[in-house]
């Protein structure tokens, strides 16, 4: 018989979802971003970052599994119980610094 039980939170093993905060900005940036996507991100000012999060954090918790339990990209990120969301703006903050500084 299957088991048609849904759980939330992915294995241990699972090598899907990225692990660290460079996997994470590698899995956003495979991403079909736009033009005016790269421009958005180009033109904000970090001390400005949560207005544009928004915009990415679906994108962001999808690439990053964090609505699925990734517990080691949480923790990188700083606690493995952390909200997404406050995942989510680490991540964007590493976006913008890769946008800025490695570009």
């Amino acid at each position: 018989m299957v088991d048609n039980t849904f759980n939330d939170e992915i294995e241990e093993e699972d090598d899907y979802y990225p692990k660290t905060i460079s996997e994470a900005i590698e899995g956003f940036m495979c991403l079909d971003l736009s033009e005016r996507d790269c421009e958005i991100i180009e033109e904000c000012p970090k001390k400005n970052i949560d207005r544009i999060l928004s915009d990415f954090e679906p994108s962001i918790r999808l690439v990053c599994g964090f609505n699925h339990g990734n517990k080691k990209l949480l923790e990188v990120c700083g606690d493995k119980n952390m909200n997404p969301h406050d995942a989510s703006r680490v991540i964007m903050l590493a976006i913008w610094d890769y946008f800025h500084f490695t570009q």
